[in-house]
């Protein structure tokens, strides 16, 4: 599995160019492979608290979340084509404004909200917010969308790539890959 993870980048990186493909593991062992591929390689230490997800959340008001989006931005902790998920309110008695951004390599740029179409996918939450930015967006070639049971994944995929094949003309064709779970 290791090489024709390996053999797919390699292609990968040779009909993107412009494109700076890394790869993101815990394997020692693959990370040499890599190496010896003449690919760059993002190690994840086993001691994180926490495994990568993609994003991250934050709380706050206006202050305390402008504060934390400084922090990153200042100390560069975010990986290319991280979102980052705020939840904002101004008193303990309000809802929660949701919103994602995406670090783009220099800056937090807004997500991407998909124009009115006939095929409308609404988001629920902000992983979902963030899918779907990640969906539409054309600057981001390979997209991989995780998450548990019942969390809009096929479906976002799914209808997202429909509207850009029936809808926009983006694509010619949907081809739908699933593995069989039993």
């Amino acid at each position: 599995p290791d090489n024709k993870i390996l053999a797919c980048l390699k292609a990968m990186k040779d009909v993107l160019k412009t494109v700076d493909i890394k790869l993101l593991t815990y394997d020692n062992g693959m990370k040499i492979k890599a190496k010896l591929l003449g690919m760059s390689t993002i190690i994840i230490d086993d001691e994180e608290e926490e495994a990568y997800k993609g994003y991250v959340e934050i709380y706050g008001n206006e202050e305390e979340v402008y504060a934390q989006i400084c922090d990153f931005e200042d100390h560069k902790t975010l990986r290319q084509n991280q979102y980052v998920i705020v939840h904002q309110r101004e008193n303990k008695n309000e809802e929660y404004d949701v919103y994602a951004l995406r670090y783009n390599g220099k800056e937090l740029v807004d997500t991407i909200e998909p124009k009115k179409s006939k095929c409308p996918v609404k988001p629920l939450n902000g992983p979902q917010q963030c899918a779907l930015d990640l969906m539409y967006n054309q600057d981001i070639p390979v997209k991989i969308i995780c998450g548990g049971y019942g969390s809009g994944k096929t479906f976002i995929a799914v209808k997202s790539a429909e509207d850009m094949v029936e809808y926009r003309g983006v694509y010619n064709k949907l081809m739908l890959v699933r593995n069989p779970v039993p």
